[in-house]
């Protein structure tokens, strides 16, 4: 079997785990999170600043339209399941599962309380693969 290994910093990591998520999020036609985005000022206008409260309102209703040219709902999306997703999302979900248990449990280890769905971990597959397999170290 062939592997490929990646090490990088747990913020790497969790950058990454992000990332994936976003990625798939739009595979799932879930276009609104582009405005949530903006509302956390994870990405900004192109002058530098976060964007006003009417451009937000215009972004929103512009990624309405986007999700209506998909034949959805402004508000509705394919599931992480459906067999309309690509693969390459069922990829990356299941290794973001993987890779945000890892993070969570190497950062707290013994969490009080409730457990986040950061703990949860690959608990439903969507592809064949093989499993992932991550290691915070050190």
């Amino acid at each position: 079997m062939t592997t490929v290994t990646i090490e990088c910093t747990p913020d790497q990591a969790a950058a990454l785990t992000r990332m994936l998520d976003l990625s798939v999020r739009i595979h799932m036609c879930q276009f609104w999170e582009i405005e949530m985005l903006a509302r956390f000022e994870s990405i900004k206008h192109v002058e530098g600043r976060p964007l006003t409260l009417d451009e937000r309102d215009e972004l929103r209703l512009r990624l309405a339209r986007v999700s209506e040219v998909f034949g959805f709902s402004p508000s509705a999306s394919f599931g992480v399941g459906s067999p309309h997703v690509d693969s390459d999302a069922h990829r990356g979900y299941e290794l973001k599962k993987v890779l945000e248990k890892a993070i969570a449990e190497w950062r707290e280890p013994n969490p009080q309380g409730i457990r986040g769905v950061n703990y949860d971990g690959l608990i439903v597959r969507y592809t064949d693969d093989q499993a992932s397999v991550v290691r915070v170290e050190g």
